[in-house]
């Protein structure tokens, strides 16, 4: 293998021969090391690694005619519209989740209209929307992004939601 000399006991190269891709092509090589740290003035450490060229497996699947399938919509996403939301936020995904419902939020907190493009994005079938006004109350907004129907209720009943549908 190229470039791989610091390599020592197994080694491993994943080629393409698929036609259209051209000559057999690497995607993937790599194996283990030892002494590599210690080169580095580092301590006595075994290892293993590897390398992929992921424009290189993209191409070998679209010159074998794969399609890599779409991730299914995602079941509720929860917009978080103020800072302390976030808590409770965290707190109803996870029920969702914990109820094999798909469920997501921002990771960064963006603004309110950024989170609503991001569900969009997602293709959330619904979402929750809590605020401080809800935190006072502990019911939330919960829409349908299709009918755009929306009523006011509690995790544990957009949970049940989910479950009798």
């Amino acid at each position: 293998m190229r470039g791989l000399d610091y390599y020592n006991h197994t080694t491993f190269e994943i080629m393409s021969e698929e036609e259209g891709f051209g000559a057999k092509t690497t995607l993937c090589g790599g194996g283990r090391y030892h002494g590599l740290v210690e080169e580095f003035d580092g301590p006595a450490t075994p290892g293993i690694g590897f390398a992929m060229g992921v424009e290189r497996v993209l191409l070998a699947l679209m010159a074998a005619n794969i399609t890599i399938p779409k991730d299914k919509a995602l079941d509720c996403y929860v917009i978080v519209a103020s800072e302390a939301a976030e808590l409770e936020a965290v707190k109803c995904i996870d029920s969702l989740r914990r109820a094999g419902i798909s469920a997501d939020k921002d990771y960064q907190n963006r603004k309110f209209k950024a989170q609503m493009k991001d569900a969009n994005r997602k293709e959330a079938k619904y979402t929750v929307i809590i605020g401080e006004d809800e935190l006072k109350t502990g019911k939330y907004p919960f829409k349908n992004m299709e009918s755009g129907e929306q009523v006011l209720a509690s995790v544990k009943e957009i949970v049940q939601h989910f479950e009798n549908a």
